[in-house]
């Protein structure tokens, strides 16, 4: 009993330890230099980049918008386009951006889209996915003490993960924060936030699907929409909604139109 009782004493201590730890690396992580991170994620860009004028566009537009966001001097951000027809985007290490055309074919306007890129281009400025990392890496490290397994090992899986781009995941408080900045980005850029409404409009269509049996898409299980997060966009866009009619900017024709789904 009394080696049961120790046992369990130091499982308690380790698990304490091993969360303090990830706290700390938390913001730890933002003492590194972003040239580091940028090395990190020199390797982890996806198979299947195209060139062409879609992400010709979706550059311009990324540019655009990080004009407006006050990226420390150091930071810079690349979009990488591909055609396939995954519903998703996300920000990956090293200020990478990844977008695919099945999530262009059902966004319904620019101003949609470039709430979709501040998004990410905020998880960047804010260091979020070396962040997301770091937690990672500690909690391998605790699984690793725990269950005598190779620490190496599973430290290497986490990286792997971030290596396929699909591994990293955010907070609520992650999301929020992205979602505000972008928000802010959107209404520098254009003057109004008319548009970002359309996004959610879709993306809980989407859910909705989901939710009678359609596969949920990729975007809404990296970006997932809780109820509390709609409320506090709606707060924030109510803040910059506009009495007078003020237009959307349609995506440009080599976007396939047909494929798309408007809300």
């Amino acid at each position: 009993m009394e080696l049961i009782q120790l046992l369990a004493v130091v499982a308690v201590g380790l698990v304490a330890l091993f969360w303090l730890l990830g706290l700390a690396a938390d913001y730890l992580v933002l003492e590194i230099p972003f040239s580091f991170e940028q090395g990190m994620g020199e390797s982890m860009v996806p198979d299947g980049i195209v060139d062409g004028e879609v992400p010709d566009y979706l550059l311009g537009l990324t540019q655009r918008l990080v004009e407006v966001m006050d990226l420390p001097s150091e930071m810079t951000v690349q979009v990488h386009y591909l055609d396939k027809p995954v519903v998703n985007a996300f920000a990956a290490l090293g200020g990478k951006l990844v977008v695919y055309r099945g999530l262009l074919e059902r966004l319904p306007n620019e101003n949609a889209l470039a709430m979709v890129l501040a998004h990410e281009i905020a998880h960047v400025k804010l260091r979020h996915p070396l962040r997301s990392l770091g937690r990672g890496v500690v909690l391998s490290v605790a699984i690793a003490t725990l269950s005598g397994a190779g620490g190496n090992t599973l430290v290497s899986s986490v990286v792997g993960e971030a290596g396929s781009l699909t591994g990293l995941s955010f907070s609520r408080d992650q999301e929020q924060a992205a979602d505000a900045e972008g928000l802010r980005a959107v209404v520098a850029l254009y003057g109004h936030c008319v548009g970002t409404r359309e996004l959610f409009r879709v993306l809980l269509d989407e859910e909705r699907n989901s939710s009678l049996g359609a596969p949920q898409v990729e975007f809404l299980r990296t970006h997932p929409l809780g109820t509390e997060r709609i409320e506090a966009m709606e707060e924030l866009a109510c803040e910059h909604r506009r009495t007078q009619r003020v237009d959307t900017i349609p995506l440009p024709s080599f976007i396939p139109q047909e494929e798309r789904k408007m809300p």
